[in-house]
Protein backbone atom coordinates (compact mmCIF):
# COMPACT_ATOMS: atom_id res chain seq x y z
CA UNK A 1 0.00 0.00 0.00
CA UNK A 2 1.40 3.58 -0.92
CA UNK A 3 -0.73 6.44 0.74
CA UNK A 4 -0.42 9.94 -1.23
CA UNK A 5 -2.89 12.96 -0.78
CA UNK A 6 -5.12 11.51 -3.23
CA UNK A 7 -5.83 8.15 -0.69
CA UNK A 8 -4.44 4.85 -0.25
CA UNK A 9 -3.46 2.98 -3.25
CA UNK A 10 -4.07 -0.77 -2.94
CA UNK A 11 -3.05 -3.59 -4.77
CA UNK A 12 -4.53 -7.41 -4.41
CA UNK A 13 -3.39 -10.58 -6.44
CA UNK A 14 -6.34 -13.00 -6.51
CA UNK A 15 -5.86 -16.84 -7.26
CA UNK A 16 -9.10 -18.31 -9.08
CA UNK A 17 -9.37 -22.03 -9.88
CA UNK A 18 -11.96 -23.13 -12.16
CA UNK A 19 -13.51 -26.04 -12.74
CA UNK A 20 -16.24 -28.34 -15.03
CA UNK A 21 -18.84 -30.75 -13.84
CA UNK A 22 -18.90 -33.30 -15.99
CA UNK A 23 -21.14 -36.09 -16.40
CA UNK A 24 -19.93 -37.90 -12.55
CA UNK A 25 -20.80 -34.60 -11.42
CA UNK A 26 -17.53 -34.04 -9.96
CA UNK A 27 -15.17 -31.35 -10.70
CA UNK A 28 -12.68 -31.84 -12.29
CA UNK A 29 -9.88 -28.33 -12.54
CA UNK A 30 -9.82 -27.17 -15.73
CA UNK A 31 -7.31 -23.89 -15.34
CA UNK A 32 -6.24 -21.36 -12.13
CA UNK A 33 -5.81 -17.28 -13.57
CA UNK A 34 -4.62 -14.56 -11.63
CA UNK A 35 -6.63 -11.74 -10.90
CA UNK A 36 -4.83 -8.86 -9.79
CA UNK A 37 -6.59 -5.97 -9.10
CA UNK A 38 -5.11 -1.95 -7.96
CA UNK A 39 -7.04 0.66 -7.41
CA UNK A 40 -7.42 3.85 -4.67
CA UNK A 41 -9.28 3.72 -1.67
CA UNK A 42 -10.28 7.64 -0.80
CA UNK A 43 -12.00 9.76 1.70
CA UNK A 44 -11.63 7.00 4.37
CA UNK A 45 -13.51 7.25 7.64
CA UNK A 46 -13.39 4.95 10.52
CA UNK A 47 -16.01 5.35 13.16
CA UNK A 48 -16.41 2.94 16.42
CA UNK A 49 -19.39 1.76 17.89
CA UNK A 50 -19.69 3.74 21.66
CA UNK A 51 -18.99 0.07 23.09
CA UNK A 52 -16.25 -0.80 20.97
CA UNK A 53 -17.87 -3.82 19.21
CA UNK A 54 -17.38 -2.60 16.07
CA UNK A 55 -15.93 0.42 13.75
CA UNK A 56 -18.02 1.16 10.69
CA UNK A 57 -15.69 1.92 7.40
CA UNK A 58 -16.94 4.43 4.84
CA UNK A 59 -14.75 5.52 1.78
CA UNK A 60 -14.78 4.78 -1.70
CA UNK A 61 -12.93 2.43 -4.36
CA UNK A 62 -11.55 4.56 -7.48
CA UNK A 63 -9.41 4.04 -10.20
CA UNK A 64 -9.75 0.04 -10.60
CA UNK A 65 -7.56 -1.53 -12.92
CA UNK A 66 -7.32 -5.05 -13.24
CA UNK A 67 -5.27 -7.75 -15.14
CA UNK A 68 -6.16 -11.12 -15.52
CA UNK A 69 -3.43 -13.84 -16.30
CA UNK A 70 -2.82 -17.54 -17.33
CA UNK A 71 -1.54 -19.04 -14.16
CA UNK A 72 -1.94 -23.07 -15.42
CA UNK A 73 -4.06 -24.98 -17.59
CA UNK A 74 -5.11 -28.62 -16.82
CA UNK A 75 -6.81 -29.35 -20.35
CA UNK A 76 -4.41 -28.03 -22.69
CA UNK A 77 -3.49 -24.00 -23.97
CA UNK A 78 -5.99 -22.02 -23.20
CA UNK A 79 -6.95 -18.65 -24.73
CA UNK A 80 -8.05 -16.36 -22.17
CA UNK A 81 -8.88 -13.02 -23.29
CA UNK A 82 -12.39 -13.40 -23.91
CA UNK A 83 -12.62 -14.80 -20.65
CA UNK A 84 -10.44 -12.25 -19.38
CA UNK A 85 -12.71 -9.04 -20.41
CA UNK A 86 -15.65 -10.93 -18.79
CA UNK A 87 -14.12 -10.98 -15.68
CA UNK A 88 -13.01 -7.94 -15.47
CA UNK A 89 -15.92 -6.48 -16.50
CA UNK A 90 -17.86 -8.08 -13.24
CA UNK A 91 -15.38 -7.25 -11.37
CA UNK A 92 -14.64 -3.67 -12.41
CA UNK A 93 -18.16 -2.82 -13.47
CA UNK A 94 -19.94 -4.27 -10.85
CA UNK A 95 -18.42 -5.71 -7.87
CA UNK A 96 -16.55 -2.10 -7.80
CA UNK A 97 -20.05 -0.50 -7.82
CA UNK A 98 -22.00 -2.70 -5.44
CA UNK A 99 -18.75 -1.92 -3.09
CA UNK A 100 -19.12 1.26 -2.89
CA UNK A 101 -22.55 1.66 -2.45
CA UNK A 102 -21.52 -0.20 0.80
CA UNK A 103 -18.66 2.03 1.58
CA UNK A 104 -20.98 4.94 0.93
CA UNK A 105 -23.51 3.26 3.69
CA UNK A 106 -20.75 2.08 5.74
CA UNK A 107 -19.73 -1.42 6.39
CA UNK A 108 -19.29 -2.40 9.89
CA UNK A 109 -15.94 -4.11 11.37
CA UNK A 110 -17.45 -6.30 14.04
CA UNK A 111 -13.84 -6.75 16.36
CA UNK A 112 -14.86 -9.85 17.68
CA UNK A 113 -14.95 -11.64 14.74
CA UNK A 114 -10.94 -11.54 14.59
CA UNK A 115 -10.02 -11.72 18.25
CA UNK A 116 -12.67 -12.48 20.90
CA UNK A 117 -12.86 -9.74 23.87
CA UNK A 118 -11.06 -7.46 21.96
CA UNK A 119 -12.95 -3.63 21.44
CA UNK A 120 -11.88 -1.14 19.71
CA UNK A 121 -12.51 2.71 21.07
CA UNK A 122 -12.06 5.99 18.98
CA UNK A 123 -10.45 4.67 15.82
CA UNK A 124 -8.85 7.05 13.72
CA UNK A 125 -7.36 7.09 10.45
CA UNK A 126 -4.73 9.77 8.95
CA UNK A 127 -3.96 9.72 5.34
CA UNK A 128 0.02 11.21 5.45
CA UNK A 129 2.57 11.14 2.58
CA UNK A 130 3.76 8.18 1.77
CA UNK A 131 2.08 6.33 4.73
CA UNK A 132 -1.56 5.79 6.63
CA UNK A 133 -1.60 6.04 10.60
CA UNK A 134 -4.38 3.91 12.15
CA UNK A 135 -4.84 5.09 15.77
CA UNK A 136 -7.07 3.56 18.16
CA UNK A 137 -7.75 2.45 22.17
CA UNK A 138 -7.72 -1.13 22.15
CA UNK A 139 -9.11 -3.22 25.49
CA UNK A 140 -8.63 -6.73 25.85
CA UNK A 141 -11.08 -8.80 28.12
CA UNK A 142 -10.25 -12.42 27.57
CA UNK A 143 -13.66 -14.18 26.72
CA UNK A 144 -15.04 -16.32 29.86
CA UNK A 145 -14.62 -20.00 28.66
CA UNK A 146 -17.46 -22.38 29.90
CA UNK A 147 -15.97 -24.73 32.11
CA UNK A 148 -17.73 -28.42 32.31
CA UNK A 149 -18.24 -29.63 35.47
CA UNK A 150 -16.80 -33.69 35.72
CA UNK A 151 -19.77 -36.11 36.38
CA UNK A 152 -17.15 -38.30 38.50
Amino acid sequence: MKTTPAGTQFMASIPILLSVLGTSEIPTKAFQIRLDLTGVFTNASFVGAPDGSYFNVTGAVTSVTSNVTLEESFMGPVDIAKFAIVIQVIMIQGQVRVLNNKLKAGMPVVISTFVPGLTVHKPQIYLQDGYTLVNANLVYVPPKQKVKKCKC
